[in-house]
């Protein structure tokens, strides 16, 4: 016995650094090793990781309001970050959110606060959409635990230059006074070289709750996810009657010209600049006639969008493809409905809504 202890004793002497030779009250002794505390960031990343095992792996099937809550436990993009790469272990039983949302959730309420939260981060997800057809999702892995220390100060950014009522349209939104838009956060972001600050509001409208509108200090405004689409249109606010308006350009001066029967890609519209309008024939027009007619603007009483509005909507190629003047008024009505330019054209702007 008195063998083991003093070999366990050396041992513990040359752990804690002791050296040989020198008597024990004139050792240095320096303070044992300890773990470098887990950050905030790290604890709230790993603590929604381990609510979506939990409602994953659930012994009565899913517990979405689990993995819910979970998404609901982060703040920050580095954290949402941070427990996309967890994923990787499985031990959710799938190798990726994206996986895991489409084999546990179905269209309905859950999905659509899954969507709203995540869109939170910058992401642009239809909400009503299936589970099967959730996206999957970009984002920056990050594989070592979050610290919350501050990075090093950046050398300094300029800001970009206020437009001219800029505040004005800050307090507008700030104060909630447009009842069709509701104030969701005000920010900065580094984008050309300068510090842009933006105000992001969100629709009020249940049945578009996930349309999103960012004003610019340097005059610019997108919107995003208008109406049926998932795109961006960019346009340019004023502040007129005491209130901002968005304008956008006028595209039928601008454009290349009408699409095209030879055309039969949407980079026609998005790369080449040309414009659907009255008389235009061909598969894009076939393809504006469907989505008016699946979205409910299928014609008036006096005419409708196509011949047979029935079959057109089962299969596209049933459209007749001719953009006629009831095409025409329902593009127009459509437009005004969505908050576009009305001009009963299709150009970038109505396609990045419409589809």
């Amino acid at each position: 016995m008195k063998n083991i202890i003093t070999e366990e004793l050396g041992y513990m002497k040359y752990l804690l650094g002791y050296k040989k030779g020198v008597v024990i009250s004139e050792q240095e002794i320096g303070e044992a090793p300890v773990n470098p505390p887990v950050s905030k960031k790290e604890q709230n990343a790993q603590a929604a990781y381990k609510l979506m095992i939990d409602g994953a792996t659930a012994t009565f099937g899913t517990d979405e309001q689990k993995i819910i809550d979970g998404l609901n436990k982060l703040t920050y993009s580095s954290q949402l970050n941070r427990l996309l790469t967890l994923f990787a272990d499985k031990k959710t039983g799938y190798s990726s959110f994206t996986d895991m949302i489409r084999g546990e959730f179905s269209k309905g309420d859950d999905l659509n606060k899954i969507i709203t939260r995540l869109n939170k981060f910058k992401y642009t997800i239809k909400t009503n959409i299936d589970g099967d057809k959730f996206p999957f999702l970009k984002f920056t892995p990050i594989t070592k635990p979050l610290t919350d220390v501050a990075p090093a100060a950046a050398p300094a950014v300029p800001e970009s230059e206020n437009k001219e009522h800029w505040e004005d349209v800050v307090k507008y939104y700030e104060g909630n006074t447009d009842p069709n838009w509701k104030f969701d956060n005000k920010n900065k972001d580094l984008y050309d070289g300068k510090m842009v600050e933006y105000v992001v509001v969100t629709s009020t409208d249940t049945n578009d709750s996930d349309s999103v509108m960012e004003f610019w200090d340097d005059g610019e405004a997108y919107i995003r996810n208008k109406g049926q689409g998932t795109g961006k249109s960019k346009g340019i606010w004023e502040w007129e009657d005491n209130k901002p308006v968005i304008k956008f350009k006028d595209i039928s001066k601008n454009a290349s010209g009408y699409v095209q029967p030879t055309d039969f890609d949407w980079s026609a519209v998005i790369e080449d600049n040309k414009v659907i309008g009255l008389n235009a024939k061909g598969p894009l027009v076939k393809q504006v006639q469907n989505k008016l007619i699946e979205v409910g603007y299928s014609g008036t009483t006096s005419g409708s969008v196509t011949t047979d509005v029935q079959g057109c909507l089962d299969d596209v190629e049933k459209c007749d493809g001719i953009y006629g003047p009831t095409t025409k008024e329902m593009v127009k009505q459509y437009q005004k409905d969505n908050g576009l330019a009305v001009d009963g054209i299709v150009g970038q702007q109505t396609y990045d809504s419409l589809f």
